[in-house]
């Protein structure tokens, strides 16, 4: 292995331009919606220390596809052992933040702290850390090889964490080698349901109808648990509203996300992305979907 050149530090992007850089990896281990409990984050009503279920998904992206894994039929050192990787995590989310280690007012557990804490102990790198060349001594090698990676993407999913949604989760990707040195993070409300006056059409003003709105916040970098703050603000905005359409109420409220939940400013200002559905619009169709994105600029 070569020597160890240091690290350096990735740059902070959206989730679709770190997609875009790592493109399409020879070879991909994926772990979809791994389940444990956990004391983690906030629950649904914002309070911290408290149990809660916990769904983990992980994307390894590899630099090489399967070679010696595949010709012998084996599990060799050119792939990652999903078994493994999952007992790894599951050891991590038991040890550290699991319902039986004793609380501790002063060392809250917030999304993205165990969120970085399992990325150290898989790669033992932190969420923006790239490899100059070769890899440090470590006493416990990581799980992942750095070295190998083309890309990794780590889902903290808390699906009980929202009272009016599919709950909040916390993605982290990381685009490793000399493909681009950047990093993404990205904070997910997902499917709040609310009802409010909505539609052109006669009967559509008569009544209010259920809107889904899934709310996703890119370059998102803060340590605190902001998520139910964040869902007040949502559900407060559109709850009064009265639009024809769903591209002004998605648009109305990418604005008041902006402009009520601040954010960093300069090259790591925040972008919003706000999706919604109609369930009941269109008779035949499970329903209709529209997707606004915005950023400090379109405030204005």
């Amino acid at each position: 292995m070569a020597s160890y050149m240091g690290s350096g530090t990735a740059r902070l992007v959206t989730s679709a331009e770190a997609r875009a850089a790592a493109g399409e990896a020879p070879a991909t281990i994926r772990i979809r919606n791994l389940q444990s409990v956990v004391c983690v984050g906030t629950d649904a009503w914002g309070r911290h220390g408290r149990t809660q279920p916990i769904l983990v998904s992980a994307e390894v992206g590899l630099k090489q596809t399967f070679g010696a894994a595949a010709n012998s039929d084996s599990v060799s050192a050119d792939t990652v052992h999903y078994g493994t990787l999952t007992k790894a995590i599951l050891g991590f989310l038991e040890e550290k933040c699991g319902p039986n280690v004793p609380p501790n007012p002063t060392a809250v557990w917030t999304l993205k702290c165990a969120l970085e804490g399992l990325w150290a102990r898989l790669t033992g790198l932190c969420i923006f850390e790239i490899l100059l060349g070769g890899y440090p001594n470590r006493s416990q090698p990581p799980v992942l090889n750095a070295t190998q990676l083309r890309s990794l993407a780590i889902t903290f999913h808390l699906p009980k964490a929202s009272l009016a949604g599919d709950g909040v989760s916390l993605t982290a990707m990381c685009v490793y080698g000399n493909r681009a040195g950047v990093y993404s993070m990205s904070l997910c409300l997902h499917n709040l349901r609310q009802r409010t006056l909505i539609g052109v059409n006669p009967n559509e003003r008569l009544a209010k109808q259920v809107v889904g709105t899934t709310v996703e916040i890119d370059k998102y970098t803060l340590f605190e648990d902001e998520y139910t703050t964040l869902e007040n603000l949502v559900v407060e905005t559109i709850e009064p509203t009265a639009f024809e359409t769903l591209e002004a109420l998605a648009t109305h409220t990418a604005k008041a996300v902006l402009a009520g939940f601040k954010g960093p400013t300069g090259a790591d200002a925040w972008r919003v992305k706000i999706q919604m559905e109609k369930p009941t619009a269109i008779t035949f169709a499970d329903c209709p979907v529209i997707e606004v994105v915005a950023g400090p600029e379109d405030l204005a």
